[in-house]
């Protein structure tokens, strides 16, 4: 029978098989001892520093891996060139979502407007604004106030018209259905005239036994 043999990095085991290590558990666990061993050899941390258990290092041997790193890796800083580089190439993920502030000329299509001369206006406006030459003022807050229709007139215009529609589609339904017409119910008769009907035919009994 062949015995699996341990885990293990320059003979400092990293796992034993009761403990359930992944893979990725494994690999973790070689990193960090590759780095103590480091430290030790540098000598940011003794040499009779505890073996980790189940992956756990001494408070002294993270300390030392930290002072390592420090001193080994050197980041540069970054110059304003190369970070507008590296926003160039990869914009795509620095965006969460774009705004952008427009301004704008409102025609509204109200009922009843002429939508070809609405157009058409609307077309000359926007090749007055386009042809703004260099050195004008700008004119588009003149031709907005002149030719814009406010964002709330022309909801209300629009809810009005709605409205009308819908009175007058309402008005229709109510002309096209039938009237519910009810027998009506009989008026009661006036009790003089019942007794008046009575005493007259006992006058034509008796004139007939006559």
């Amino acid at each position: 029978m062949s015995i699996k043999p341990l885990p293990a990095v320059n003979g400092v085991v990293l796992a034993y098989p009761q403990d359930g290590a992944s893979v990725e558990d494994l690999r973790q666990r070689a990193c960090t001892e590759l780095l103590r061993q480091a430290a030790q050899r540098a000598g940011l941390l003794v040499a009779d520093d505890p073996v980790p258990i189940a992956g756990a290092t001494s408070e002294a041997a993270t300390a030392a891996i930290e002072a390592l790193l420090a001193r080994e890796i050197s980041v540069p800083e970054p110059s304003e060139e190369a970070c507008r580089r590296h926003y160039a190439a990869h914009d795509a993920s620095f965006r969460v979502g774009d705004r952008a502030q427009v301004r704008h000329v409102l025609f509204a299509v109200t009922p009843g407007v002429d939508v070809r001369l609405l157009r058409q206006r609307a077309e000359a406006a926007l090749l007055e604004l386009r042809c703004h030459r260099e050195g004008e003022a700008d004119r588009f807050a003149a031709v907005a106030a002149e030719l814009s229709l406010p964002v709330g007139r022309a909801r209300r215009r629009s809810g009005l018209a709605h409205a009308r529609r819908l009175r007058a589609r309402v008005r229709a339904r109510a002309l096209r259905r039938p009237r519910d017409r009810r027998p009506a119910a009989p008026r009661a008769q006036p009790l003089r005239a019942a007794r008046r009907r009575g005493a007259g035919a006992r006058e034509r009994t008796h004139a007939g036994v006559r």
